[in-house]
């Protein structure tokens, strides 16, 4: 019932959206606190999503491995899945034990306690459900625009409004924009954001890097495997088309750029860590791609520095400002978008009436792509030129957002061996600016930010070799 304009400053879900585990859980860890009204929260808002929302989310069974046999450790860890079970109001199918669990050739040969439950999943990528999103709604008076950053402006008091600075870096124009209210839903980006145009919170974000790694899939492998590890925490080993990811790491970090770097201290935590509980070691040259994102945990502004971010609540905050029409939005995760958008329709309709009542609806509305082959893949991928219609503006955004083509394929969609180059200069074709576009010289361009960020780092991986003097 408003008119909106979206702008995000990079590409849509070029940010956190592109780096989760694609998982909609129903918030098992909080049972550890006994938070059981978050639990019960976020498992009703996973059954909306998988029963309004059937063409990209669905159910999956997990397996949580507990590597201890003692009796107690088995009740303990069935209890709570029951109890999780009945939190979600028995919609998932109940939890089962099963006996001296082994998956073979996967994991090492040792006694293990194993439970199946069912949570639900994004089986495409959740950098494609966002974009979904975007594309159901936008039209020509509620405009979406990516790559436009809004870098200046102020309150206009006597108006009520706010009177804001864009620019559009796709079609390079500065242009002004006046909002009778603006929300801050920038994620990780919110503090800056607020201070920016002088705006306090009650809070603020402690921020978490979370890193992923991709390596080739096993065949056998077709069900996420949680395991624990030394300090009670968890990774999952979750199948993902001709890839598993395995992770995520979680480390407090001080600013959003440091967080989506991945480091070669990164690599190594997740590589002991899978040789702990998988019989095949893994090789530092078999990993396929990088997948690093940053978490914003809401907090209280007063909050000083926590060791663990893993003893943080994923809740979110809405907050109204109590002097100018701006709303700012902290922390929430995938499974609770739904609740989000709620409480954000919510606080703008109690400062600005709508101009007509629409009720938030998922139903219908999503759209796939015609698809093409990709060399080396067997799954088909989105076009080219499909995407280019969905504001897609570059090869890059092509090969990390529209298409999971830069997570299933080795470097970024290069190959190993570079065998992807030509491949890569026809559909840089698609996102041509202008009549003098360069398809060799994009790629190029790319092929260094891939050398940059993942060769470099894998070379940091690998042991120094010893020169023997003579």
């Amino acid at each position: 019932g408003y008119k909106v304009l979206l702008a995000d400053k990079s590409d849509f879900a070029g940010g956190t959206s592109q780096a989760s585990a694609m998982m909609l859980w129903g918030g098992l860890a909080y049972l550890r606190s006994l938070d059981l009204a978050t639990v019960f929260r976020l498992c009703s808002s996973r059954e909306a999503m998988v029963a309004g929302m059937q063409e990209c989310v669905q159910p999956r069974l997990f397996r949580y491995i507990v590597p201890s046999p003692k009796r107690g450790n088995r009740v303990t860890v069935q209890s709570a899945l029951y109890l999780y079970w009945l939190l979600g109001r028995r919609r998932r199918t109940r939890p089962r034990y099963v006996h001296n669990f082994n998956h073979p050739p996967l994991l090492k040969p040792q006694p293990r306690n194993c439970f199946e439950y069912e949570e639900a999943y994004l089986p495409d990528s959740d950098s494609r459900f966002v974009i979904q999103w975007i594309l159901r709604a936008r039209d020509w008076c509620n405009p979406a625009l990516n790559y436009c950053r809004i870098h200046g402006g102020q309150f206009d008091s006597a108006a009520r409004q706010w009177v804001l600075e864009a620019e559009d870096l796709v079609l390079r124009r500065q242009f002004r924009i006046r909002a009778r209210l603006v929300v801050n839903a920038a994620g990780v980006w919110t503090d800056s954001l607020n201070r920016q145009f002088g705006i306090q919170t009650p809070y603020k974000h402690i921020l978490s890097k979370g890193v992923f790694i991709g390596i080739p899939r096993h065949p056998e492998h077709d069900t996420p495997l949680i395991v624990e590890k030394e300090d009670r925490d968890c990774y999952a080993l979750i199948p993902w088309g001709p890839i598993s990811l395995w992770g995520p790491t979680e480390t407090i970090t001080s600013n959003p750029m440091d967080g989506f770097a991945v480091t070669a201290e990164d690599i190594g935590d997740l590589t002991r860590e899978y040789d702990r509980h998988f019989s095949s070691p893994l090789q530092i040259q078999d990993i396929v791609s990088f997948r690093c994102g940053v978490r914003g945990l809401a907090v209280p502004r007063s909050a000083q520095a926590v060791g663990r971010s893993q003893d943080l609540s994923r809740k979110f905050t809405v907050h109204h400002d109590s002097e100018k029409p701006w709303v700012s939005i902290h922390g929430g995760k995938l499974t609770s978008c739904l609740q989000t958008a709620n409480a954000a329709i919510d606080t703008i309709r109690r400062s600005v009436r709508p101009r007509h009542n629409i009720p938030l609806s998922f139903k219908g509305g999503w759209t796939s792509p015609a698809n093409e082959h990709f060399p080396g893949l067997n799954e088909r991928v989105p076009s080219a030129m499909a995407c280019a219609l969905e504001s897609c503006w570059s090869l890059k955004d092509y090969l990390r957002r529209r298409t999971n083509i830069a997570q299933w394929v080795p470097r970024g969609g290069l190959g190993r061996f570079d065998e992807n180059l030509a491949h890569l200069k026809q559909l840089a074709g698609a996102f041509a600016s202008s009549t003098n576009f360069d398809a060799s010289l994009a790629v190029s361009e790319y092929r260094k930010d891939i050398e940059t960020q993942f060769d470099r780092v894998l070379d940091a991986c690998l042991p120094t070799p010893v020169m023997e003097v003579l």
